[in-house]
């Protein structure tokens, strides 16, 4: 059953963003040169992804964007990961059904004969995490649809990074929606997964997540007609 669920804060979001801009701008000693809220945005992203590519000693090519950066971050550190824990997958296993695997097999590594040592099993987990957290995320995320949902989503998950954080503070008070989308009678496929197990997953899998985003923006455009 596709079910999209979108968040809505109830009151204005500007004091929640200021006091989260201000938060990061002084942890990563930035002075903000505007009070507009995106410019400083991008100010801390930029930080941050500069930071991120220090700790892992990459650089930039010449001419890179910013999605080619994140997506060289990322690659990177995925790929440390599964190196590190001896681990390969195909190429079209989703990102973090990958990071999920590897988390499990570090908690199995956490005790016994073949335990990782303390540093390399917190720079692991460390590393799993900010692939999580940073999986959905690409320049013009907010730019795209400037929403206070994804303001602070993007902020939150800078904090989550900056001050090592799993769970940042509440942000404010906000509201669920849902839709519901088309069942799906799994049933239906049950000849097609005894041929293809991995292809026929895949394909429900991405019909799912093609349903729900369809009913995500169904809502955030209803948000934007109102």
């Amino acid at each position: 059953m596709p079910i999209s669920i979108k968040y809505r804060y109830i009151k204005s979001g500007d004091a929640i963003i200021k006091k989260s801009l201000e938060s990061l701008e002084s942890e990563l000693g930035i002075t903000p040169q505007t009070p507009e809220f995106y410019p400083r945005l991008r100010e801390v992203s930029q930080a941050v992804m500069q930071r991120l590519e220090r700790e892992y000693n990459l650089t930039p090519n010449p001419g890179d964007d910013w999605n080619d950066r994140i997506n060289h971050i990322r690659y990177h550190v995925l790929q440390l990961c599964q190196d590190q824990l001896d681990l390969s997958f195909p190429d079209d296993f989703p990102l973090r059904e990958r990071v999920y695997k590897m988390q499990a097999l570090l908690i199995e590594k956490a005790d016994g004969e073949f335990a990782l040592d303390l540093a390399t099993y917190e720079k692991l987990y460390q590393s799993t995490a900010r692939l999580l957290n940073f999986d959905a995320i690409y320049d013009g995320y907010v730019g795209a649809y400037p929403t206070t949902e994804r303001f602070i989503d993007t902020l939150t998950r800078l904090e989550r990074e900056v001050f090592k954080v799993e769970i940042p503070e509440p942000k404010g008070l906000h509201e669920g929606w849902l839709k519901v989308g088309t069942p799906v009678n799994i049933q239906d496929y049950t000849e097609a997964y005894k041929g293809d197990r991995q292809g026929t997953v895949a394909h429900l899998t991405e019909m799912m997540q093609s349903e729900v985003q369809h009913n995500l923006l169904k809502m955030m455009y209803g948000d934007r007609q109102r």
